[in-house]
């Protein structure tokens, strides 16, 4: 049962991960969509 829902954690985890390091990359490089492009 443990591992069902370390399946689940990950699949609905890893995408908002990626969000996230994708809202800091921005930050951090500046934004390649132009000035209104954020998330």
């Amino acid at each position: 049962m443990y591992v069902i829902y370390m399946a689940l954690g990950l699949l609905i985890g890893l995408p908002f991960a990626g969000i996230f390091y994708y809202a800091i990359w921005m930050m951090l490089t500046g934004d390649p969509g132009g000035p209104d492009h954020r998330l």
